[in-house]
């Protein structure tokens, strides 16, 4: 229970040098250009496929999770398009 209690408070550390070392190191977002919101949905997208099998371990489930997204997706395509 040590072990994890020791890893959380490291872990929390760890997000709150990151945030301070964003905050004060970056610039900020401007929300009103398509290329900050390009950059967010790719690194959406990549995320989700890189860690996927993370999250849904079972294959067979994550497949169903990708036939599923990509069929909304053709659906929005008809409707928008």
């Amino acid at each position: 229970m040590k072990k994890l209690l020791k890893k959380l408070v490291l872990l929390l550390v760890l997000a709150l040098a990151a945030f301070l070392y964003y905050y004060v190191a970056l610039p900020a977002f401007n929300i009103h250009s398509i290329e900050t919101w390009f950059f967010l949905i790719v690194g959406c997208w990549y995320s989700f496929f890189r860690f996927g099998n993370l999250i849904f371990p079972e294959k067979e489930r994550f497949n169903i999770m990708i036939k599923r997204a990509l069929a909304l997706r053709r659906q929005a395509w008809r409707y928008w398009g």
